[in-house]
């Protein structure tokens, strides 16, 4: 298990996940929380960004909030990606092969 891994299901443990931003889109739809929704989805990017890392699977299933208190979650790291290595790629340092998920798969 890789160390996103294990930090995404030790963030779930202690998690107690209502429902995924589509159905809260779909039952819900408050107009006066979903600026507070993206804001927390934007600060936990900048986080993830800010330790180079790219989500590449953002979606609305892939958000999770609690409503009681208002807590939104970033899930499904499946398509984690080195912002380092796309570098390396841009530049000519590395070849499309060499381009690794975090759980280790080959990248399209």
């Amino acid at each position: 298990m890789t160390n996103f891994q294990e930090m995404q299901l030790e963030l779930l443990n202690d998690y107690i996940v209502s429902l995924d931003c589509r159905d809260y889109l779909r039952k819900y739809r408050n107009p006066a929380q979903i600026p507070l929704i993206l804001d927390q989805v934007m600060k936990g990017l900048v986080s993830l960004h800010g330790l180079g890392y790219v989500h590449r699977d953002l979606k609305p299933e892939n958000i999770v909030l609690n409503l009681d208190p208002l807590e939104v979650r970033i899930i499904e790291f499946k398509q984690l990606f080195q912002l380092v290595i796309e570098a390396l790629i841009l530049k000519g340092v590395a070849s499309v092969t060499s381009q690794t998920n975090i759980n280790g798969g080959q990248d399209p």
